[in-house]
């Protein structure tokens, strides 16, 4: 779970049932006061986003503003996109 102090408070998860087919994990947000309201997932953009293959009973981390995907032979790393000029 992550938030800005006590607002905006977001679940993250690693979908992993694609494990035994060998197939893709896909990393997941909800809203914390709705679970139902998905906020992103890591299919969405599976090109750029895609945090690599499934293994069973992986939890995202989250520190320094930034969310940590462990994978079959990844870790993954997400936040914030910063532009330059």
């Amino acid at each position: 779970m992550s938030a800005n102090g006590t607002a905006n408070a977001i679940v993250w998860g690693i979908d992993s049932s694609a494990y035994s087919s060998g197939g893709q994990a896909v990393l997941r947000a909800f809203d914390a006061v709705s679970l139902g309201s998905e906020l992103y997932d890591s299919n969405q953009n599976s090109a750029r986003d895609n945090p690599g293959g499934a293994v069973q009973f992986t939890v995202p981390r989250i520190a320094n503003g930034k969310v940590y995907a462990g994978t079959a032979s990844l870790l993954s790393v997400y936040g914030l996109f910063t532009y330059q000029h």
